[in-house]
């Protein structure tokens, strides 16, 4: 068809053309963004894994145990498939060091004396902390006898301010090492922190009040943004009333908390937060939340007052406004301070919680970790098992760890620890009920980071922070007791002096670590086949890490790591890391007895029926 005789375009096809390219330009505006976003946080992993809560821990069992605030798995959730055949490069490792001859059914450990050369001391401040002690590390095959755990130390006395307002006493003191903080960011001021919410904090002050709205709190540039206090306010916390903002981030982060406070059952129950301060600390109790526009600022947002008038006539301002009812009266000579965050529906208002700062007198404290706030509180604890006494039961669906990813570095996938963490959970049982608890800590001295052992809310490493919380470090013995599941998944994902991943993307995770673990915490490591290893095990007080797998297993259904901890003339007792409320869906032959939540009971004439296909024991090494 020649070009005179080619009819134009219709309005229709003119229309559909226009609605192609504006499609494409929009999928190439949306491929831009997801890079762009994708740059942004990696570049703040690099910069926010670094932030640390240097804390001097008392004694765990008295701790706080604040509301959970990770989410729990689904009671569906599907499990994760472990294999249950022997490990060849295990098997291998442990025959090389024992000097055996490969091809044997079962391989028993004839460890060789530890060097008695003294392991590296811990610091309770990476500020402080030497690096000397890792770089000449080099791995080997035997452990190392650890020495008793070093002195707190004690922290540096800070400057007096006047105290305004009356005081209260509180029990439980969390302490921030804010020196090490400072050197990450000389802008960060203090700390806020919310039991039972997701508002744990540091709190940076700029010379605006927008640089800190897209960036973290270590100057990272992300949209996140971090939790400022404003600009005109005194870094020290002594003005009338203290503005203190923050995102409202979907995913509940950051000031997300502060919407709910319309709720009067919620405000009920969360009334108090705590705000740490190089200076002093200051309990903070609610009493009003309101939802204002950024026009009417002036009738929300003042600093100072000329007198007792203009001071109770903004109280009476804000109680007017509040959408909740509260039995809190700040007085002339209290100070009072604000939390502000966007209402995400309209760009003009704002969501204000307004609290009466009390100085806090403590006596005789019980010193506690920020971050622990946001992570003691699970299902895991202690059982008694019949012939062995109280032993530590961990599981890997606790709410406090059943959410964090857990994957090696450069796994494309996004696993769950409380479908995947078995065997890392089985382990830390093994390890646990095996060694002094005062020992737990020798891990650290096998980590492949300066740091030691690093994790989140939402990922056993490092690697998979969703930057929008701070790292938390394992230093003292107590903090590895309370968290050695996720320590030996971070362990297994790499983190160790061999560059070992044992979890793998294909599935489950290899039972390679089991073997350095074994090392760093001087236990001898057997495999076998046979269920009368394992029993003999068992009688001379070892434990079994056992495998069990096919369709007609009673625990899972499937491969799975399950623990053996004692066996008598007639039951075997064993610890499932998955922990649930019965096992009626997979227990076809009904073998299993829940005798306590965790611990199973089995008739050894049943044994067979358990399905356990590979036995990894462990004893404490004797010279």
């Amino acid at each position: 068809m020649s070009k005179k005789n080619r009819k134009p375009w219709s309005v229709a096809e003119r229309l559909i053309v226009a609605a192609v390219v504006l499609c494409l330009a929009a999928a190439c505006t949306m491929v831009s963004f997801f890079i762009d976003e994708k740059k942004e946080r990696e570049q703040a992993n690099e910069d926010f894994h670094a932030l640390e809560s240097f804390v001097y821990e008392g004694d765990p069992a008295q701790n706080p145990v604040p509301q959970e605030v990770m989410s729990t798995l689904p009671p569906d959730a599907e499990l994760e498939e472990e294999s249950v055949e022997e490990d060849e490069v295990l098997l291998e490792m442990i025959e090389r060091a024992e000097g055996k001859t490969k091809g044997a059914d079962t391989v028993t450990p004839m460890p060789t004396p530890p060097p008695t050369a003294a392991l590296p001391s811990l610091s309770a401040s990476i500020a402080t902390q030497s690096t000397q002690n890792h770089t000449d590390i080099t791995p080997r095959e035997t452990a190392s006898i650890a020495p008793s755990q070093p002195p707190t130390p004690t922290p540096a006395p800070t400057p007096r301010l006047p105290l305004v307002g009356g005081a209260v006493e509180e029990k439980t003191r969390y302490v921030v090492d804010f020196g090490g903080l400072q050197e990450i960011n000389e802008d960060v001021v203090g700390w806020i922190l919310g039991e039972g919410t997701q508002i744990n904090y540091p709190i940076v002050q700029g010379e605006d009040n927008e640089y800190y709205l897209t960036r973290l709190y270590t100057r990272a540039t992300n949209r996140n943004g971090a939790i400022f206090m404003d600009s005109g306010n005194s870094e020290y916390f002594t003005d009338m009333v203290t503005y203190v903002y923050g995102h409202n981030r979907r995913d509940d982060t950051m000031f997300a908390s502060i919407p709910k406070y319309q709720d009067q059952a919620y405000y009920e129950e969360h009334q108090t937060l705590y705000l740490l301060t190089p200076y002093y600390d200051y309990r903070l109790e609610a009493f009003g939340c309101i939802r204002s526009s950024v026009d009417e600022k002036d009738s929300w947002h003042t600093k100072h007052f000329e007198g007792k008038g203009e001071f109770d006539q903004f109280m009476q301002t804000i109680g007017a406004q509040s959408l909740i009812t509260s039995s809190v009266r700040p007085q002339w000579g209290d100070q009072v301070m604000a939390l502000c965050t966007c209402t995400n529906d309209d760009r003009n208002e704002r969501y204000i919680l307004f609290l009466r700062m009390r100085p806090i007198a403590y006596e005789a404290p019980e010193i506690s970790s920020v971050m622990q706030a946001s992570l003691d509180s699970g299902t895991s604890g202690m059982v008694d098992v019949p012939g062995r006494g109280a032993m530590q039961y961990y599981a890997q669906n606790d709410p406090t760890w059943a959410t964090m990813r857990y994957e090696s570095r450069g796994s494309g996938k996004s696993r769950r620890f409380g479908t995947g963490g078995c065997g890392p959970t089985s382990m830390a049982m093994v390890v646990a009920n095996l060694v002094d608890a005062e020992n737990l800590w020798w891990l650290s001295y096998y980590s492949g980071r300066e740091e030691g052992i690093t994790f989140c809310n939402c990922s056993v490493n490092q690697y998979f922070c969703n930057h929008k919380h701070p790292q938390h470090t394992l230093r003292m013995a107590a903090e590895y007791q309370n968290y050695l599941p996720v320590a030996i998944a971070n362990f297994a994902t790499g983190n160790n002096q061999w560059n070992e991943k044992s979890r793998t993307s294909a599935y489950g995770t290899k039972p390679v670590f089991m073997k350095r673990v074994s090392d760093a915490y001087a236990l001898t490591l057997m495999v076998s086949k046979e269920a009368e290893d394992a029993v003999s095990v068992l009688r001379r007080g070892g434990m079994a890490a056992a495998v069990t797998g096919g369709k007609r297993s009673p625990f899972t259904g499937g491969g799975h790591y399950v623990t053996l901890a004692a066996v008598d003339d007639t039951y075997v007792y064993i610890l499932d890391p998955f922990l649930k409320d019965d096992y009626c869906k997979t227990d076809k032959d009904g073998i299993l007895s829940q005798i306590q939540p965790g611990l199973l009971r089995v008739k050894l004439e049943d044994w067979d029926k358990l399905c356990l296909y590979t036995f990894y024991l462990f004893e404490k090494w004797e010279p």
